[in-house]
């Protein structure tokens, strides 16, 4: 595209200078000159200095519009950089904001909106509501090629369902990225089964348990995850075997029920995340 716009250019400015010179000179009668005139002697020494002077100043007009051109690009550079850093600062400052479907403000806020309000609270751009739109926007990149402050979304079943937007990628080509979830943080419990909340504390509590099953040479893995699950149940039996610790959802940590459509999500991300660490396709 740039190459088509210079020779455009190039033509345009061919084209005035060519109307110049047909304006600036017109026919004249021809001037008889007298053999016998007698012509001063050419001084190529002065005709050799003043070709040397028009190719220094050539140089040095070209040399200047080489750092003019340098100048821009960098300046160009910086401003997109500043861009990039405001949109990450303004989306750390969400860090912690509950998760709510469908909401839109820091009291609970969902993946698109979280991605929304970042853009047009530091560029001024005003993004569609729903990831599926958003990401019909812009140019689309592959994995390998997105840089911190890239939108990367995530699809199952072909549908795009979340997004995200790139914090950084390490030099190992693990992105990493802010998002709207839950704001709970799911670790590993040393010799105990499962993902848990606080972990080393003393009210840690188990939102997901792990099984696994050897039969006849073939294993079987298993999990579930607490979301409006009551647990009055628990109350009956030892989870897993562990005692002394207390199990929880999503309902209790975050103090609302899950709609239908809130839990068919929580299945989305499930899904979204085993595909990412694992490096496998689900069916």
């Amino acid at each position: 595209m740039k190459k088509r716009v210079l020779l455009s250019l190039v033509a345009i400015i061919s084209i005035f200078s060519l109307q110049s010179c047909v304006t600036n000179y017109v026919v004249s009668t021809p001037t008889k000159y007298k053999s016998s005139t007698k012509l001063d002697k050419i001084n190529t020494r002065n005709l050799n200095s003043a070709s040397k002077s028009s190719y220094d100043s050539y140089n040095a007009t070209f040399e200047m519009a080489k750092k003019s051109e340098m100048a821009a690009l960098i300046t160009g550079a910086i401003s997109h950089a500043k861009t990039i850093d405001d949109i990450l600062s303004e989306a750390n400052t969400y860090l912690g904001t509950p998760y709510r479907f469908g909401g839109s403000t820091r009291s609970g806020i969902d993946c698109s909106a979280f991605v929304l309000n970042v853009y047009e609270e530091t560029t001024g751009l005003e993004l569609p509501r729903v990831a599926a739109e958003q990401a019909e926007l812009g140019e689309r990149v592959e994995r390998q090629q997105l840089q911190k402050g890239d939108l990367v979304f995530f699809a199952h079943s072909r549908r795009i369902s979340h997004v995200g937007i790139v914090q950084e990628v390490t030099p190992e080509g693990e992105i990493k990225f802010i998002h709207a979830e839950y704001g709970l943080k799911g670790e590993r419990s040393a010799g105990e089964t499962g993902v848990w909340l606080d972990v080393g504390k003393p009210y840690a509590r188990k939102i997901c348990a792990l099984g696994v099953k050897t039969s006849k040479w073939v294993t079987m893995h298993g999990f579930a995850i607490n979301v409006n699950t009551d647990l009055r149940y628990f109350e009956y039996i030892i989870p897993c075997g562990i005692k002394d610790k207390a199990v929880t959802s999503l309902k209790r940590e975050l103090e609302r029920e899950f709609t239908p459509a809130e839990v068919e999500e929580v299945k989305e991300k499930i899904k979204k995340h085993f595909q990412d660490v694992f490096e496998a396709e689900l069916f």
